[in-house]
Order: C-alpha cells, then structure tokens, then sequence
C-alpha cells in the first residue's frame, strides 16, 4: 500500500508542496482520530489537478499514523510514515525503496534515520 500511494505521489510532481501539506497534517495527528484533521486533508487537497486521489491519499496517510501512534510498543510512531514520506518526496528515491526500507530495522537505526534528517 505504502508503494502506491508513494509513486502517486511521485507522479503529481509537486513534491516539495505535498510534503509540506503532509508535513501540516503530521503535526496535528495524535492516537486519536479528529474531524478536524480530516476535514484539514480535504481542504488541503483542493489546490491539486486530482483532488479526490490527494484528498484519499492524505486521508490513507492520516488513518496510518493514527495506527502507527497506537502500536503496542510504539517508540518511532508516526514518525516511520515521515521517512518514507521524506525519502520519496524530498530525496527523490523510488516509491517501491522508501516503502520497503524501514522493514527488518532495528528502532534505534530508524530514529538514527529520523533524526538525521530532522525530526
């Protein structure tokens, strides 16, 4: 899922734009699930060519850093859909890498990776 979503992404070509967007909605998600934020992702994805594809995706990154912020055990939390959302957007790496690059690391090479990066 982290694969699609990322390569479309990719394709609108406003990267930098979209990650700032996710960026809003990032700093804004907890455990728990907001209208508030999810009307955000809608407004937010009007200024897009494809609106309703940003608005699903911006929602499906939303839903996912709930999820990741209520694991059992969380010490990264939504912070791992950050990195994947800043090695595809801003380092221009292949969706198919960043979604698949976190997976048999230890959390401490990941907050490494985090915060290396700035957050």
């Amino acid at each position: 899922m982290d694969s699609w979503y990322f390569d479309e992404l990719q394709k609108l070509g406003e990267n930098k734009t979209i990650y700032d967007d996710f960026c809003l909605i990032y700093n804004v998600t907890t455990k728990n699930l907001s209208p508030i934020v999810a009307m955000v992702c809608k407004h937010l994805a009007v200024k897009y060519e494809k609106q309703g594809l940003v608005e699903l995706i911006y929602s499906i990154l939303y839903m996912g850093m709930i999820a990741e912020e209520n694991k059992e055990n969380t010490i990264l939390g939504k912070r791992i859909k950050r990195l994947g959302m800043y090695q595809t957007l801003i380092e221009g790496l292949p969706a198919e890498v960043s979604a698949n690059f976190s997976r048999g690391m230890k959390w401490k090479q990941l907050d490494e990776e985090c915060t290396k990066r700035g957050f």
